[in-house]
Parts: C-alpha cells; sequence; structure tokens
C-alpha cells in the first residue's frame, strides 16, 4: 500500500501538466470538428441536433476545424522557435 500512494501521486501530477497543455486544447477543438462534420457526412447529425439547426452545426464544424488548425500551427511554431533558442 505504501509503496501505490507515491505512484499515484506521481501520475496524477502528469496527468494534471499535461491536461494544462494548450496542445489538449487544440487537438480537442479538432477533435469536435471532424466529429460534427463526421455525423453529417454520415447522415447521423439528426442524431444530435434538430434539422433546422444543421446549417449552424455543419458551419460550426467547419470553423472547428480551422481555428484548431490555426492553433495547432501556432503552438507548433512557439516550440520549434524555444527549441531554436
Amino acid at each position: 500500500m505504501n509503496r501505490v500512494r507515491p505512484t499515484l501521486n506521481r501520475l496524477s501530477s502528469r496527468l494534471q501538466l499535461w491536461l494544462q497543455s494548450p496542445w489538449v486544447d487544440a487537438i480537442a477543438i479538432l477533435a469536435w470538428g471532424f466529429l460534427l462534420l463526421r455525423y453529417w457526412l454520415n447522415g447521423q447529425l439528426y442524431v444530435l441536433i434538430h434539422p433546422n439547426y444543421f446549417p449552424l452545426a455543419i458551419g460550426g464544424g467547419f470553423l472547428l476545424l480551422v481555428f484548431g488548425g490555426f492553433r495547432i500551427w501556432e503552438l507548433s511554431r512557439i516550440t520549434k522557435n524555444l527549441k531554436r533558442r
């Protein structure tokens, strides 16, 4: 029991650091965009959204892809510049 507790503390602190990473936000935004568009392309969007709101959901999916892609591009530039220093 005493050996397990430090391992759990170490794992929880690593998980907290990982969840605070800006990369997680960018990946989550991209994932939501892909998910909305995938449901639309497979004809399953009606399960989640009323048909009157399909154009908003589809537009939102595309915007999420753009925003997520821009954020990943921005983060990759920042990390590349930090590695050069």
